[in-house]
């Protein structure tokens, strides 16, 4: 009975997600805070090129971002046993921030040389966040990975203010500081292919291990008892989490507060079992995404970054979770 109500649960999301993918992709400005029919794309030449350009990988990027950021969340929270971290604890938030300003400074703003510093310093802020917890002789591991993390975090942090003040103030800092703010507005084809690559084998590798989650939640020794191999497997869920919202953000920029308050949610609907969590802060992070990107596509004539959209309506629902009954 449980299980049925679970998935009866999950499929009312998928066909909310559904719903907000309908109107992402044929709601919005053009034509006239319309909806896109398809005798208008048949007969409008620039209505064609909105949709197939503009709209469409807009639309993929927030659905693939939104499911990145939600399942990362939920299994960072999970396994660190911390209902207040996301996957920018590691490092990685700031480590893309400081590689996407080093392509903006030094290589003219160079798209895929952006895309690709903002993946490579996100996953290397996961690496040196590993790395230096191995030479940290304090306490348990998560709690040296987490200490490890903020420190590399402080570090990519310095080196982005650095890149702030050497940037030209006409324009490299205002590309950096929309970058910060996180965008869906400038996502075309170009860059995209990789990104769908990276991020749906990583959500796959999440999704089909979302049970093993559970177990490594557990305090170590039960966990080997029962033959979890605890490092190698939080090692490979933890690197396709990074690497899923290393992805995603590259195009995008930093979007906050979803990976936070999306795993809430999810526990609110499903419990804490992650084999109905997992793909729960999936579908809730994708809906989440798109509900807010067309509020930045329609509520100004002129783009609100998705950014700002995301942390009102974040601030609004934990104030609103952390206000209701205890659950």
């Amino acid at each position: 009975m449980i299980q049925r109500n679970q998935r009866i649960k999950l499929i009312a999301l998928t066909g909310i997600l559904i719903l907000c993918l309908f109107l992402s992709i044929f709601a919005g400005r053009y034509p006239e805070l319309g909806f896109l029919s398809p005798a208008t794309l048949k007969e409008d030449t620039t209505a064609r090129n909105i949709f197939f350009n503009l709209r469409i990988p807009r639309i993929i990027l927030g659905l693939l971002l939104g499911m990145a950021l939600g399942s990362s969340g939920l299994f960072f929270q999970t396994v660190f046993n911390n209902p207040l971290v996301d996957s920018g604890m590691l490092g990685v938030t700031q480590g893309a921030s400081f590689g996407a300003a080093i392509g903006i400074v030094f290589f003219h703003s160079n798209p895929w040389i952006v895309q690709l510093l903002a993946i490579g310093l996100g996953m290397s802020g996961l690496f040196l966040s590993v790395v230096s917890a191995r030479k940290i002789h304090y306490g348990g591991w998560i709690l040296r990975l987490i200490l490890s993390g903020s420190v590399i975090s402080a570090l990519f942090g310095a080196g982005l203010s650095l890149l702030k003040v050497l940037a030209d103030s006409r324009n490299q800092l205002h590309a950096i500081e929309f970058w910060l703010m996180g965008s869906l507005g400038f996502t075309i084809w170009q860059g995209l292919p990789l990104v769908i690559v990276i991020t749906c084998v990583c959500l796959f590798i999440l999704w089909k291990y979302r049970w093993r989650i559970n177990l490594l939640a557990l305090d170590s020794e039960v966990a080997s008892s029962l033959g979890v191999r605890i490092r190698m497997e939080q090692m490979l869920l933890m690197t396709a989490a990074v690497f899923a919202v290393s992805a995603a953000t590259s195009l995008s920029g930093i979007i906050g507060w979803v990976g936070l308050i999306v795993p809430h949610l999810s526990r609110r609907l499903f419990g804490s079992d992650t084999q109905y969590s997992l793909p729960g802060s999936m579908l809730i992070g994708a809906i989440l995404i798109l509900a807010c990107d067309n509020g930045a596509r329609i509520l100004s004539p002129s783009e609100i970054p998705l950014g700002i959209i995301t942390s009102f309506v974040g601030v609004i629902i934990f104030i609103l979770l952390m206000g209701g009954k205890k659950k």
